[in-house]
């Protein structure tokens, strides 16, 4: 420990003791924490375990060197307390002594562990942020560029310089300002600014140049100025969220995304440039499911943690084409400005943002899940207003946490209805429970008709697709279709759910729900409670996926082995299976094995 002991920081108090330990002179602090009045010996108070080392260091002490070890010490309240102990031999009136300082471990192991979280604190707000950041280490020539928590270049000042002169990042005006502003750096003279033209944020036409400002400061250890560190942003022409994001109080102050007022007038900015050029404007609304759960089991601070986590992934699968907002404690909104092609876009980019704060928390919260539900509609394909706009992509995310959570809906009128049969709370939920068994029947009869006329295997393909999705109308959450082969042998999987992850674990428990089989092939489960008793691995694999009620058909081939498995799940409530349910279903499904 050396010289770093001398930080008061953790100090406990100092004395003087003779070379058998009796303190002489100390600190009142001292006394308090040993709970002794009077004089005393130290090693009285040392624990048995580490009394023979403190004798022997005691031994050891010199004039120029500290000796420094950890010990264990009883203090006020009889409990042996962590210290760290400094000895160092000392006159005094021409009497040889001993200086004896101690230090609070506990105190320090804390320190470095507040040190530790606000470092990753720091990296954190570091990546969610669209500026630039640099350090400069003075004495090493050694400049470190971040952008949005990542290094875009590391190395020397004259090469960095180089670097954006040979590439034109900085326009021609802005060049002395530039080579001023590095040689600012390198000079460490002081804190300072500069503003000129570049293209540091993101330009892509590489002719343009954006308005960017780069402030720098030092820091000094041991009164010289050790590094320079900045901060470039920047505004893109015409890009009003860098205009709103310029202010503080349009800043959520714990993601640093925009506030709920700031983002809604970004909104209507955006919808007001598109009524101009005719392009369309979709938003979002995420809602991470259990947060509540996450809160009160983990505690706030991995609550905030995970907040800001989610804050980045967003900002990270959004990036130019449009801006992240948070507008309550789990509640995120997206307003997308850069899509030409709708849905075929917009699809996957919020599969992206599902799939990655799914697979990021996944080893990190036990067993409570981090995930996300979506809800998005589109102007002015959908609405031609910002609150009919608001409300249907709120409703969305309204059927996307009934059926289930962990899903993105995106708003189709012949799903779910108009805004005026929404705002009346006519479709409160999907589809489901305002079919009636009639129109059940007619559906189910229309689509065995048509997949009996398919002529070509791509024709099929297409409308298996269709199928899965006018089920959902009809009857589930999820349904599926698993081939017990390999994915690697191109064997389809199809799914409601645009992410597909090759999740077999239905096709391995075949054998066991295999007996309750009727002649048909088919098993279903209106309660998954039903499965408790019977077949315990698969109510477990029904209540870990939330499943409330299963339909499960096969296919087999003529020797008896299996072909693939047909599934309909349903979340969030119970389904009555009829035996025309039964029937109807397992026909497409083995009309449709054949394209699949």
């Amino acid at each position: 420990m050396g010289d770093e002991m001398s930080d008061n920081l953790y100090l406990v108090g100092s004395a003087i003791v003779n070379d058998a330990s009796k303190i002489s002179i100390a600190d009142e602090s001292v006394f308090s924490f040993m709970g002794v009045a009077y004089s005393f010996n130290f090693v009285d108070y040392i624990h048995e375990d580490y009394k023979e080392a403190f004798l022997t260091e005691l031994g050891k002490a010199e004039y120029d060197n500290k000796i420094s070890f950890i010990s264990k010490v009883r203090r006020y309240d009889g409990k042996f307390f962590d210290v760290a102990v400094v000895l160092q031999r000392v006159d005094i009136d021409g009497n040889k002594y001993i200086g004896l300082e101690i230090y609070d471990v506990n105190y320090m192991a804390l320190e470095y562990k507040n040190f530790v979280a606000d470092k990753k604190i720091h990296t954190a707000l570091l990546s969610i942020s669209d500026k630039i950041y640099f350090k400069y280490e003075v004495k090493k020539d050694y400049l470190e560029v971040q952008k949005a928590g990542k290094v875009v270049y590391s190395g020397g000042m004259k090469v960095f310089k180089e670097t954006v002169l040979y590439k034109k990042l900085v326009s021609q005006d802005g060049i002395s300002h530039f080579n001023e502003l590095c040689d600012s750096i390198v000079s460490a003279k002081g804190a300072g600014f500069y503003k000129f033209d570049s293209q540091f944020f993101g330009s892509e036409d590489k002719t343009t140049y954006y308005p960017t400002t780069i402030s720098y400061t030092t820091i000094e250890l041991n009164s010289q100025v050790e590094y320079m560190v900045g901060l470039a942003s920047g505004q893109l022409a015409g890009a009003d969220a860098q205009v709103y994001a310029s202010n503080s109080a349009n800043l959520d102050p714990l993601t640093g995304l925009l506030n709920k007022k700031a983002i809604k007038e970004l909104t209507l900015d955006s919808l007001a440039n598109a009524k101009k050029n005719g392009r369309p404007v979709t938003i979002a609304i995420i809602d991470l499911d259990n947060f509540k759960a996450i809160n009160d089991t983990f505690g706030h601070m991995f609550g905030d943690s995970t907040l800001l986590n989610v804050a980045r992934i967003m900002r990270e699968a959004v990036g130019n084409r449009g801006t992240v907002g948070r507008i309550g404690g789990d509640e995120f909104f997206i307003v997308l400005t850069d899509f030409e092609d709708g849905d075929a876009s917009i699809r996957p980019l919020i599969r992206s943002i599902r799939s990655h704060v799914a697979w990021y928390f996944k080893d990190k919260t036990e067993n409570i899940k981090v995930t996300c539900s979506v809800g998005t509609a589109t102007f002015p394909q959908d609405a031609d207003n910002y609150d009919d706009l608001f409300k249907l992509a709120d409703h969305c995310l309204y059927v996307a946490k009934a059926f289930g959570r962990n899903r993105f809906i995106i708003y189709t009128k012949s799903m779910h209805g108009t805004i005026d049969s929404i705002t009346a709370g006519k479709n409160n939920i999907q589809m489901v429970g305002y079919v009636s068994e009639g129109d059940k029947q007619k559906h189910l009869y229309s689509v065995v008709e048509r997949v009996r006329n398919v002529e070509h295997r791509s024709q099929g393909l297409a409308l298996f697709n269709a199928v899965l999705s006018e089920l959902l109308h009809y009857y589930c959450s999820d349904v599926a279709f698993y081939s017990p082969v390999d994915p690697k042998e191109e064997h389809y999987i199809l799914s409601n759910k645009d992410d597909i992850v090759y999740d077999d674990e239905i096709v391995k428990l075949y054998d066991t729900y295999k007996p309750r089989m009727d002649k048909h092939g088919c098993v279903a489960f209106g309660n998954y409670e039903n499965t408790r008793g019977e077949l315990p691995e698969l109510f477990s694999y029904v209540k870990e996926h939330d499943y409330r009620s299963i339909f499960i058909a096969r296919n087999v081939d003529k020797k008896g082995e299996l072909k693939g498995v047909f599934v309909l799940m349903t979340k969030g409530r119970y389904q009555n299976w009829s035996n025309f349910d039964a029937q109807m279903l397992l026909i497409i499904f083995k009309l449709m094995e054949k394209y699949i």
